[in-house]
């Protein structure tokens, strides 16, 4: 009885060895998630240091790698010395047409197209540009003085970074309205003959690009580019209508071939990286508020990883931007599609890449204008001189230009071609065929296979 009640008495009794065990266990656990703790917290540093590193790479390369750099990258410029004031002021003054009849005959602005090349304008057509002319005076006399002036910064505060962006991209659009009414000017000149006054408007509308030269922003030398192409443009119309005298076409030919400098897209995508700093780091310099979006990716790594890769695709995208042009749109195109095929994690890279690619579509017909247009200037000087056409352009050089520039699609020298009734020069293109000097219609795309990108002038005798 004794014994039975002993053994009952003992398997009453817990075991001992279950609370050690469990206790363990614990330990075990809390042991596994200090560790973990402690390595994401190197990897946050070991990235974190990889990101000083960066930053440290490009401001030795003397570029801008925060938003407030990139403020006093772009430069300050005194109020009285400012052509984007003066500038601004012009495009402020900047009537459409509100006549129906005048929007009617009106091209460039309006609804009216401009004649074949070689042919006059209409008198409805002269009559529109002459109204609409008068009415902008004031803004055409404060256009030539802006253009005019050596330094400018258009107001912006870049420090802002990202948030600046999308105003800024409003207040530029005027730009393009102002370039339009200087090649109504230039036009309106040549049909009358007046070379001279022809010769300012485009020196004017190549000045209104000038004034982006260092703004950086992709955007903004994107608007530059488009300018350009006006300039480009408008010199073709006015040399089919009007001759230059040679030390102004000497002139204007400098100023095409300094349109080049700085490289447009460079200069942008420099300004574009550093704007994006903020966004990924949520800094609250300059009395900016942290980006608390960001907050929880940061702890977890996840935005310093989008930050490295937004490095690594900004550099190719900058590097690629300053390769010899035949190269550039194939690169482009190959960093885009690289771009669109990123890892999932790279969301925040994916919302930040600029549209390189479009920029690449714009920036190397823009180069073939230019291009285009020097030459057919230093084809006037030539036929000035010696009282015909040269036979080839290696007659030009280098009495008349220095070399004949390269093609920006295939690096060979562009393509000349006399006419029955005058001359055309020409780029062959992306598809790099010699299509001998076919221009697009209207409604193809920039870059149309099957077309060239011509520079032609159909006039006989000057």
């Amino acid at each position: 009885m004794n014994e039975s009640g002993a053994t009952e008495r003992a398997n009453d009794q817990p075991p001992q060895e279950k609370p050690r065990r469990r206790i363990r266990w614990y330990w075990w656990l809390g042991g596994f998630v200090v560790l973990l703790l402690v390595g994401h917290l190197i990897w946050l540093a070991t990235l974190n240091k990889a990101i000083e590193s960066e930053l440290r790479a490009i401001r030795e390369a003397g570029h801008p790698a925060t938003a407030d750099e990139l403020d006093e990258w772009y430069g300050s410029v005194p109020d009285d010395e400012n052509a984007a004031l003066v500038l601004q002021d012009g495009f402020s003054r900047v009537h459409e047409p509100s006549d129906e009849q005048i929007k009617k005959h009106l091209p460039i602005i309006g609804e009216g197209k401009l004649p074949d090349l070689g042919k006059p304008l209409p008198a409805k057509m002269r009559s529109a540009i002459d109204q609409h002319l008068a009415g902008n005076e004031k803004a055409l006399e404060l256009l030539h003085k802006g253009a005019a002036m050596d330094r400018s910064r258009y107001p912006v505060d870049l420090s802002k970074g990202l948030t600046e962006i999308s105003r800024r991209t409003q207040s530029l659009s005027p730009i393009r309205a102002g370039a339009d009414l200087l090649a109504l000017e230039a036009i309106q000149a040549a049909e009358r003959g007046d070379g001279e006054q022809a010769a300012r408007s485009i020196r004017t509308i190549l000045g209104v690009a000038r004034s982006l030269d260092r703004d950086p922003t992709l955007t903004s030398q994107i608007i530059r580019l488009g300018i350009q192409s006006v300039a480009g443009r408008t010199a073709e119309q006015t040399l089919n209508r009007t001759v230059f005298m040679s030390e102004k076409a000497a002139s204007l030919g400098s100023m095409f071939a300094k349109a080049e400098k700085p490289p447009a897209i460079t200069t942008g995508l420099i300004g574009e990286r550093a704007l994006a700093a903020d966004f990924f780091s949520g800094s609250a310099s300059s009395g900016r508020s942290p980006n608390q979006n960001n907050a929880p990716l940061r702890a977890l790594g996840l935005a310093q990883l989008n930050r490295l890769t937004h490095f690594d695709l900004m550099r190719e995208y900058i590097e690629v931007s300053t390769m010899p042009t035949p190269k550039r749109l194939a690169e482009y195109e190959r960093l885009k599609r690289e771009s669109e095929d990123l890892p999932f994690y790279a969301s925040l890279v994916k919302m930040l890449l600029p549209s390189i690619s479009r920029a690449g579509q714009v920036e190397l017909p823009t180069l073939a204008q230019l291009r285009n247009a020097r030459i057919a200037l230093a084809i006037e000087e030539y036929r000035a001189a010696k009282g015909s056409l040269p036979e080839s352009l290696t007659a030009l050089t280098p009495e008349f230009i220095d070399a004949i520039p390269a093609d920006p699609f295939t690096g060979d020298p562009l393509k000349y071609k006399k006419l029955a009734d005058g001359y055309t020069v020409y780029s062959v293109n992306k598809d790099g065929k010699d299509d001998g000097g076919k221009e697009r219609g209207d409604k193809d795309a920039m870059l149309q296979p099957g077309t060239d990108i011509p520079f032609t002038v159909k006039r006989r005798a000057d």
